[in-house]
């Protein structure tokens, strides 16, 4: 959800105001903390250039400005709020462009052997390195430009509850959570404009709920999870009088997505696995429009050589049930419109595999890093290439340069992406 600047700013100095009211009844008289203290207030201004824009229009040289901030007040002993949002002005065809964004608001309590988290949060689930089978939680944004890709997440609303048997069955580590998701956000997803075509996105409604039972601590980190909700990414139909108007809708199915995942050392490596089978709407595998169930699995490694050379390795597949070839479709609108729902699906065929590798460095006392990922689809030929590298001028001071390349055949899904390659630059004040 995006709000207008003025009226961002003016809810977070609500906010703030009552967060520091709040802490003060806390506060010894005697000791007085900073107005940033009271907040545990942190943040960053950040200046970036883009040589293209996220979304498909054709814009290019971006110029990016934000603030962001996020406040972590204590209230009492046993809670805190959190709050972490950002206002961002864009530059794109000579037009200024100005959003905000509230990330997270959430309120954090514990109680003897419980934790709960009840607001707008960010759920991230999985042990993989990026690619994460069963993190089905929160959305994305992706037409955000943003050099960190991670802060292209935003919160979902939801409550969560957490019980660490530690405390009360003396099992070291585990704890089972659950949670409620009573409204649902989908993953932004740039839609290139096409002539004659009409896009609708259809938002459910609907609880959603989750629940994880997870070990940490112990020789072998492990998680089972299941997740009962809508996809966040949309599934394409025609819901359209025949041409020259095409209307595709962009629907939004249940799933039910059964997960595990593992983590541990061997040696000097670094071994993850993670693996969920998704049942969809689409049992039986006839309705070219619905995505059909699917087993993703991806497990990899990783190895520090000398003293800051890391080399992150990983292989992953996925094998779709009763596959169907949408090229088989008689009719060529229909068609067509499967073919692009298998590409951006990821169900172009039966089985699917790949891997990624993320090798990173530093140097000059970790003042100056380095970081290679690429993500190569093995069976359609595709890949994503993502070089960055960063310079710390001071405590405060940080600025990188960095590429999002993508390349492939057209009918493949980072060839699909090819014309959102870009360069940029970002230079970050931390406070």
């Amino acid at each position: 959800m995006s709000y207008r600047p003025l009226n961002f700013l003016r809810a977070v100095a609500l906010a703030t105001a009552l967060f520091a009211n709040m802490a003060q009844a806390e506060i010894d008289a005697s000791v007085q903390p900073t107005f940033t203290e009271k907040l545990n207030l942190a943040g960053s201004l950040r200046g970036s250039y883009w040589n293209m824009d996220n979304n498909p229009t054709g814009s290019n040289d971006i110029g990016v400005g934000e603030l962001w901030l996020k406040a972590t007040p204590q209230v009492g002993e046993e809670a805190k709020i959190v709050a972490e949002g950002w206002v961002r002005a864009s530059n794109i065809s000579g037009t200024t462009q100005s959003t905000g964004r509230l990330r997270e608001g959430y309120l954090n309590f514990s109680q003897d052997a419980a934790d709960f988290r009840i607001g707008k949060q960010i759920i991230v689930w999985g042990r993989a390195d990026q690619i994460n089978p069963t993190d089905n939680l929160s959305p994305r944004d992706n037409t955000l430009l943003f050099a960190e890709t991670d802060d292209q997440r935003q919160g979902t609303t939801a409550a969560k509850a957490t019980y660490h048997f530690t405390q009360t069955y003396h099992f070291t580590g585990l704890a089972a959570t659950a949670i409620w998701l009573p409204l649902f956000r989908p993953n932004v997803q740039p839609i290139a404009p096409t002539p004659g075509v009409t896009f609708t996105e259809n938002i459910p409604k609907g609880d959603q709920f989750a629940l994880k039972l997870e070990q940490t601590g112990q020789d072998i980190d492990w998680s089972l999870s299941y997740f009962h909700g809508f996809d966040l990414n949309p599934d394409l139909s025609m819901t359209a009088p025949p041409p020259p108007v095409l209307n595709i809708a962009l629907n939004h199915h249940r799933i039910r997505v059964l997960g595990a995942d593992a983590a541990t050392v061997l040696g000097r490596y670094g071994v993850r696995s993670e693996i969920a089978y998704t049942w969809t709407e689409d049992a039986a595998g006839n309705n070219p429009f619905i995505k059909n169930p699917f087993l993703y699995w991806v497990a990899g490694a990783d190895k520090t050589f000398l003293e800051y050379l890391n080399i992150n390795v990983q292989y992953f597949a996925r094998h779709i049930s009763r596959y169907q070839n949408p090229t088989t479709i008689v009719n060529p609108l229909e068609q067509t419109v499967a073919v692009q729902q298998s590409i951006i699906a990821s169900q172009q065929d039966r089985f699917q595999q790949g891997a990624s590798l993320r090798v990173s460095n530093k140097w000059l006392n970790e003042t100056l890093d380095a970081e290679l990922t690429t993500v190569y689809n093995a069976t359609r030929g595709d890949y994503l290439l993502r070089p960055k590298m960063g310079y710390a001028f001071s405590d405060h001071w940080r600025g990188s340069l960095g590429a999002n390349l993508f390349r492939g055949d057209k009918n493949t899904f980072f060839g699909l992406l090819k014309n959102r390659s870009s360069v940029f630059a970002e230079l970050r004040y931390g406070f």
